[in-house]
């Protein structure tokens, strides 16, 4: 994923295939709140995913098994090439977008 935009930056927007509709990725974000953009490949989200947040996208179109976590400035806050589900359930509890890991 060299060039590929790194946390902190801005996502950019663009053209994405999310089930059988191409759509804008500034459109499918629009809804308050952190989203977890899932590669074709990615391997299914944890448990602790389910329920209304984050919103969940599965980009048909970008093959590989890795996922972009986008904050609700529009902004990239996790980025990972493959997905580790302890790794982002962590970054997501931090961000408020899933209730605190209990230890």
């Amino acid at each position: 994923m060299r060039g590929a935009p790194r946390a902190g930056d801005r996502l950019p927007d663009a053209a994405v295939r999310v089930g059988d509709s191409t759509e804008r990725l500034r459109g499918l974000l629009t809804r308050p709140g952190v989203h977890l953009l899932l590669r074709s490949d990615a391997v299914p989200q944890p448990d602790t995913l389910n329920g209304p947040r984050p919103t969940v996208l599965r980009l048909s179109d970008s093959p590989g098994r890795g996922l972009v976590a986008v904050r609700p400035d529009g902004h990239i806050g996790f980025r990972s090439g493959a997905c580790d589900p302890e790794e982002l359930t962590s970054w997501l509890a931090l961000a408020g977008a899933v209730p605190p890991l209990s230890l």
